[in-house]
């Protein structure tokens, strides 16, 4: 099978920091939490209690050494009962990031994260029904006493499955292989174009 990608621009950006959001009925945002260089921390994350995936991505984005940081995270689950019988379960959720050296990166190094990975995404789909969508969004990044505008990407995770069980094992499996795209990856030499 081949991976399904998609690549869109955010026409609105968010803030970081930003505070819980309590949803009805759903699982709540628990608000950001700044894990840069704290593996330990990033273990903690409330949205990782449902899945051992998710709780290795954002360990392994918050070691000193990492590339990125991450803004936010969250999963879902849901039936489509009206699908087709492989593919009535669906589950999902997303890892928002950015470069640690933001103010020397800009869209275009997003862009290659999707260029640079995909052979390596496309090796591991096997006969899971996986798409991804990129969503490259502006952020307001109000930390560590500055404030700058700059890009993020949020990585789309979406599977499905012929039951719960097997949609939910296909979330973790491409959790996984975006965790090992994204250890891959190696910015190109350029720079983020002057204002």
């Amino acid at each position: 099978m081949t991976l399904k990608t998609e690549l869109i621009y955010a026409e609105q950006g968010i803030t970081i920091p930003y505070p819980p959001i309590p949803r009805e009925g759903e699982s709540s945002n628990h608000g950001f939490i700044d894990v840069r260089g704290r593996p330990d921390l990033a273990a903690t994350i409330p949205e990782t209690s449902d899945s051992e995936a998710l709780r290795r991505i954002l360990i392994e984005l918050a070691q000193p050494s990492s590339l990125f940081a991450t803004v936010g995270c969250a999963l879902g689950a849901y039936e489509v009962p009206e699908s087709e019988a492989d593919i009535r379960y669906r589950c999902g959720g997303y890892v928002q990031l950015f470069f640690i050296d933001h103010p020397e990166r800009w869209e275009f190094d997003y862009e290659n994260i999707i260029t640079d990975t995909r052979d390596f995404m496309n090796s591991k789909v096997e006969n899971y029904k996986w798409f991804i969508r990129y969503e490259i969004m502006d952020i307001l990044l109000k930390v560590d006493n500055m404030e700058d505008t700059i890009p993020s990407m949020r990585i789309w995770l979406h599977c499905a499955g012929q039951s719960p069980e097997a949609a939910l094992s296909s979330r973790e499996a491409l959790i996984d292989t975006t965790r090992e795209a994204l250890a891959r990856f190696r910015p190109r030499k350029r720079t983020r174009p002057a204002d």
